[in-house]
């Protein structure tokens, strides 16, 4: 009797992948082999008896594991009625199948954020069901799947009107049904993976500040960043961690470069400064605010003048005030607010003031719910304001983008919203957000944005589900789109991103987080990812350049496309976020790069044309 290709509908969307269990991970083989492909539970619930524990090297050794077992069974388990040329097709595509799997060259997954199949990937890598077809003589059926439903899992895809015959008749051709295609079939995690910055911190990161000679500034409540002892605060230089003296002594919050020092507010020597300064030389103290137990929340540089938000305790009380350096001495900017100032930005040449505040103390002033302007006399609620605390502000090309608390008193507050130029009224980023930022605690917050080529990176502590049928979920990191509601789930952090920064193009990000599920190594409080951050303004080919082979030993060639774009510069980054030197031959539309001394690993080249960013990820072998 034969099988036929067609799944019932029971088994349409079992390729869901819930799970996320880190390749690293010590687990059973069953388990693992489950977040590869969750067939397993239906094909083979218990493969090594519960027995075996395992752990792999790289996500390549355990998809390459899953591949060897599926061949072994399929090679037992054969489909009643196989006729003689069926069974020699079957049993020569699981050969070449193992050899397949012995290369260990899979798809990349630059597309969904968690697990899932990819038919075949921009640079041209097929996966083990694209592959077999490949190897039959049917590109042109690969290729068709690809262009139409190349996220698509097996049982989807044979399903599809599109599909059903010409899969239907190549697999029955080749002897196979359509649960085995669908247990052959891994999905593959998310190709941009994150870094721990210089093998990260040995405690929470809470600021992080662009230096203007090229190197990242990091504070927090560690002791060590990488293997160098640094006392809360330390420079990245993008090869090594530098410690700052002995480190200011206190809790920092923010820093801003100005007049050639770097500032550094918080709380500082016992509660009773508010402001350390390093001159490249030692740290010095100074008070911002002039009350009882001051802190600095937040530095700003507006029009050449160094801002501080800040507060101190009086006899009337807590003062919440905004304050401007003025030839060596701190000036109140308008009256104060009667709740914390958090954040500040420039927009459309006015200075703006964020947080938990609804009203400047004055009695004669009106509301300023979370939001306000400075109009050189006094603070006015900008737009209509905000029904939140606001804990960050971004302001991009003339839109001001505002994020803060997602639930109030369990019910759901603006998350993130945009103000376009001078517009009257703020839009919801996240008008739908009860549909995918989920009520735990109902302390759901957004802390900190950073502009993206496309969108905007959000992190904070939340937890996310995209709500389709894959089950996408995250924590405390996402992407959004300039459109309302589209956004893509981030990884899975173990906790809390308190800060984030655009720095060298990429995005750099940390918290309290430690580790990410699925990750390739631990991520302890200090991290980047190989999303392209870029220029304000700056577009984005969504489609990565073409390069090849990968991996790569000596040479990797990167196919430009339309040879009139020309490449003004090129950045290569390890895994470690360090620059490296790459030499690079151009000829037409094509460039030729050296590798042959770059170190064995992962690596991020990203392309200049014109205002066009192009991204190649590549592996020295």
């Amino acid at each position: 009797m034969k099988q036929t290709l067609l799944p019932a509908l029971s088994m349409l969307f079992s390729g869901q992948l819930l799970a996320q269990l880190p390749y690293s991970t010590s687990a059973p083989l069953a388990v693992h082999m489950q977040e590869v492909n969750a067939q397993w539970p239906v094909m083979d619930p218990d493969p090594t008896g519960g027995a075996t524990l395992a752990r792999y090297t790289d996500e390549a050794d355990r998809i390459a594991t899953h591949l060897h077992l599926v061949v072994e069974r399929l090679r037992t388990r054969m489909p009643e009625g196989l006729a003689v040329p069926q069974m020699a097709n079957r049993m020569h595509l699981l050969d070449r199948l193992t050899n397949y799997a012995d290369a260990g060259r899979f798809p990349q997954n630059h597309v969904v954020a968690q697990r899932n199949p990819i038919f075949i990937d921009p640079h041209g890598t097929a996966c083990a069901v694209g592959w077999l077809m490949i190897e039959s003589g049917h590109r042109s059926l690969a290729e068709s799947i690809s262009a139409e439903m190349n996220l698509g899992y097996l049982h989807a895809i044979a399903a599809d009107a599109r599909f059903v015959e010409p899969v239907s008749v190549w697999a029955q051709e080749h002897g196979f049904t359509a649960d085995e295609l669908a247990w052959i079939q891994p999905g593959y995690p998310l190709a941009v993976p994150t870094f721990p910055i210089g093998g990260g911190t040995n405690g929470t990161v809470t600021v992080m500040h662009p230096l203007q000679d090229g190197s990242l500034f990091l504070a927090g409540e560690f002791t060590q960043a990488g293997t160098t002892g640094a006392q809360r605060v330390a420079r990245w230089d993008g090869g090594q961690y530098h410690a700052l003296g002995s480190g200011p002594d206190g809790e920092p919050s923010s820093a801003a470069e100005h007049g050639g020092m770097l500032y550094v507010g918080g709380s500082f020597q016992g509660q009773t400064s508010d402001l350390a300064v390093w001159n490249g030389n030692s740290w010095s103290y100074h008070n911002v605010s002039p009350g009882m137990a001051p802190r600095v929340n937040a530095l700003h540089v507006h029009n050449g003048d160094l801002y501080a938000a800040c507060l101190s305790q009086g006899f009337a009380g807590t003062d919440h005030s905004v304050r401007r350096l003025v030839n060596g001495s701190w000036n109140a900017v308008g009256d104060p607010f009667n709740d914390t100032v958090m954040v500040m930005a420039t927009h459309q040449g006015d200075l703006v003031a964020a947080g938990a505040f609804t009203q400047a103390v004055s009695t004669t002033d009106p509301l300023t719910m979370h939001v306000a302007r400075f109009d050189g006399d006094g603070w006015l609620e900008l737009a209509n304001g905000l029904d939140a605390t606001v804990r960050s502000l971004l302001d991009m090309d003339g839109t001001l983008y505002a994020a803060g608390d997602l639930y109030r008193d369990g019910s759901p507050v603006f998350g993130m919203a945009r103000l376009i130029g001078n517009a009257p009224d703020w839009e919801e980023m996240m008008p739908g957000k009860t549909a995918y930022i989920l009520m735990n605690t109902g302390a759901e917050r957004i802390n900190a944005l950073a502009p993206l080529l496309g969108g905007i990176a959000f992190g904070g502590s939340f937890f996310i589900d995209d709500g389709n049928i894959i089950g996408n979920y995250g924590a405390n990191l996402g992407w959004m789109s300039f459109t309302p509601d589209d956004f893509r789930v981030g990884a899975w952090h173990n906790d809390e991103v308190q800060t984030m920064t655009n720095h060298q193009d990429l995005l750099h990000y940390g918290g309290a987080f430690t580790s990410i599920t699925g990750a390739n190594e631990l991520v302890p409080y200090a991290a980047y990812t190989t999303y392209i951050t870029g220029a304000v303004g700056q577009d984005v080919d969504k489609t990565p350049a073409k390069a090849w082979p990968l991996p790569a030993r000596d040479l990797l060639h990167v196919d430009l496309g339309t040879a009139d774009h020309s490449v003004s510069f090129w950045r290569c980054h390890d895994a470690a976020g360090r620059q490296v030197d790459l030499q690079g031959t151009r000829l037409e539309n094509r460039i030729t790069f050296q590798i042959t001394d770059l170190s064995p690993g992962a690596y991020l080249l990203l392309l200049q044309q014109d205002k066009l960013t192009r991204t190649v990820r590549f592996v020295k072998d």
